[in-house]
This record gives structure tokens, C-alpha cells and sequence, in this order.
């Protein structure tokens, strides 16, 4: 390993060429993603790349963030389920040294990585999740015999209720998934990520190519929706919801259905469902019953004070039962304000 170079991903085309040699880069990995997190919350964000010789031998990107509320601090990537560092054993070591030599140069308080492969498996995690991939083939029929028998039976009923499923990458389409997604996250007792992040990841993402937003419609309502991401060879499932009234139809069945044949259909080999927290045995089950096989999927935190990393903290759940209680509206306000505090 020679070097480990430093630029700026949304400046430097070299960061998007390298991301091609690479097949396990994520739409994660972009510089698109990238500036929907520095226009949304005003991150900086830095690239490391492992250089052996001229050749582009790793990658991992960070975002320096920094708020009146909270320390300057470097993540690998906030608001991101899981970012895979790029590249073989060396460059990995290489990168995860260099990105922990610019906590020290920016006076970050920690670094985080989210990648359960960048510290030994004995260091203490932060957080942990389990993450649930899908492999994937061009014979949807194949796929689809693979699903558990009470989702193959909650699609077929849906395709019976008359719902009608929409593509877009537009932004009426990604106004009516707002719609949904701030109806879902208060039934779960969390404020909504503010507007600016969807309409950002629209532009930026979507209107690329690199992303979707796919709608169960009942006559004129949409009554289920699902944003997803893709890139290369691989799908990321990243947000849905759904109108709680029709969940009788299971339109989130034949929106998730639909995505997945889509992306079969198109020569994608995965699908990803995104993190589950450890304690949702009931959405573990549900993305399990999906033909996906699960993983641990783990955070480090290395304190550049304490020179270790830092396991978490336990918590309650107050804060929820009180989302659950407040008007849309105010919930909303919430989002807008704590977002970027939160990362």
C-alpha cells in the first residue's frame, strides 16, 4: 500500500470513476448520496482513497458533522444503514488508520464506522442490527417460489383487491410517499426526516436513475409506498409506508413484490431490506419470510479521547409513546429540528 489520498466527492470526478472498479460499492457509496446528506444537514463530506501505485485500490466515505448541539465528529455515513469500506484487507486497514489520523488532525470527538468489518470482531459495538439480503435471479418464478407461503399468498390477494402499481422517479410521487411516510413514522413514535432529505434524494438520486419510488394506488389514493435505491449489481430497500386503513388489501406485499421482480427481472443479483433493529423480532420475521438470509450488522465508534471504542448506552422508550401522541404537524417540526443533531 502506497498511499491513502484525500478528496472531495462532490468535486472530484475521481471519486464516482473509482466507485466503478468495485462491485460491491452501494448507491451508499455515491457522490449522490453524499450530497443529499451535505444540502439536507450541511455535512462536509471527504473521501479516502487507498492508492497502490496509480491504481484506486479502496474507497470509504465519511462526513465531518458538527452542530451547535452536538461535537464535530466523523461518520461513515450517517443516515445510511450500513457502508461497506471498499477494497482488500490492506487497503481496508489503510483506510480505517487514515480516517482515524483526520479524527485526530480535525479534533473530532469520535469516528464512526459503519461497516462490521472495521475493527476485530471483539471490539465493542456501538449499535448493532441485523441486516437481511436477498439474492436474486432473472426467474421471477424461481424468486417468488422461494417466499414464504403466507407472503406468496398476501401478494396473490392484493393482486386480487384491484391495486394498481406505479413507477416514478418523479416528485409527485415521492410528495405522495411524505404523505405516507410521516402518517407511518408517528404510528411508530418517530418524527419524520424533513421534506428537504426527499426531495434532495429525488433530485439528486432518483432523477439519476439510481433510485425508484414505487406506489400501490386504490382508485385514486395511494395507500402504500416504498423508495428504493440501486446501484450496479445491487437493490436497497430504503424507506416505505402505508395508510394503515387499507391493510387489509396488503399493498405493502405487492409494492415490495413488485420492486423485487423488477429488479430480478433487470439481472440485479441483490436485494437488500435495510437494518432491523435487534429487539423487532416481528419485522426480522417479516423480512425473513422474503427468502432473505440475515446478518449482524455492527457500528464502531472509536473516541479520540479514550483512543478505544465506545459501547452504547442504554435507553428507553419514552420519547416514542410521546411522537405517537402529537399532532402531524408538530411531529414534523420535530424532525426538522433533530435530524441533524441526531446523526
Amino acid at each position: 500500500m502506497n498511499s491513502v489520498a484525500l478528496v472531495d466527492p462532490l468535486l472530484d470526478a475521481a471519486w464516482e470513476r473509482s466507485l466503478d472498479a468495485f462491485p460491491d460499492a452501494t448507491s451508499f457509496h455515491s457522490a449522490a448520496w453524499l450530497r443529499v446528506l451535505a444540502e439536507t444537514y450541511a455535512f462536509r463530506p471527504l473521501g479516502l482513497l487507498a492508492m497502490r501505485g496509480e491504481a484506486v485500490v479502496g474507497c470509504l466515505p465519511l462526513v465531518e458533522a458538527k452542530t451547535w448541539l452536538t461535537p464535530r465528529r466523523g461518520i461513515s455515513l450517517p443516515f445510511t444503514d450500513e457502508c461497506r469500506i471498499l477494497g482488500d484487507a490492506a487497503a481496508r486497514t489503510a483506510l480505517v488508520e487514515r480516517a482515524l489520523a483526520e479524527s485526530e488532525a480535525r479534533g473530532w470527538r469520535y469516528c464512526e464506522f459503519r461497516d462490521p468489518g472495521a475493527m476485530a470482531e471483539s471490539t465493542p459495538a456501538r449499535d448493532e442490527f441485523f441486516g437481511h439480503e436477498l439474492r436474486l435471479e432473472q426467474d421471477q418464478a424461481a424468486v417468488f417460489a422461494r417466499l414464504d407461503g403466507a407472503v406468496r399468498q398476501a401478494v396473490r390477494k392484493a393482486e386480487r383487491g384491484g391495486l394498481r402499481i406505479e413507477f416514478s422517479s418523479g416528485a409527485e410521487a415521492m410528495r405522495d410517499y411524505y404523505a405516507l411516510h410521516c402518517l407511518t413514522r408517528q404510528r411508530h413514535g418517530t418524527p419524520p426526516q424533513p421534506f428537504a432529505f426527499f426531495a434532495n434524494l429525488r433530485r439528486h438520486v432518483l432523477a439519476a436513475g439510481a433510485g425508484q419510488v414505487v406506489s400501490a394506488r386504490h382508485g385514486d389514493r395511494v395507500v402504500a409506498s416504498a423508495v428504493f435505491l440501486h446501484r450496479g449489481r445491487h437493490a436497497i430497500y430504503k424507506f416505505g409506508a402505508s395508510d394503515e386503513a387499507f391493510q387489509s388489501l396488503r399493498a405493502n406485499n405487492l409494492v415490495m413484490w413488485n420492486a423485487i421482480a423488477w429488479y430480478s427481472e433487470r439481472g440485479y443479483e441483490t436485494f437488500d431490506f435495510g437494518r432491523t433493529d435487534t429487539a423487532n423480532e416481528g419485522l426480522r420475521r417479516y423480512k425473513r419470510s422474503w427468502g432473505a438470509a440475515e446478518r449482524r450488522v455492527r457500528y464502531y465508534r472509536f473516541d479520540r479521547r479514550t483512543r478505544r471504542c465506545t459501547a452504547a448506552r442504554p435507553g428507553g422508550g419514552w420519547a416514542a409513546r410521546i411522537v405517537r401522541r402529537l399532532p402531524r404537524p408538530v411531529a414534523r417540526l420535530i424532525g426538522l429540528a433533530l435530524y441533524r443533531h441526531a446523526a
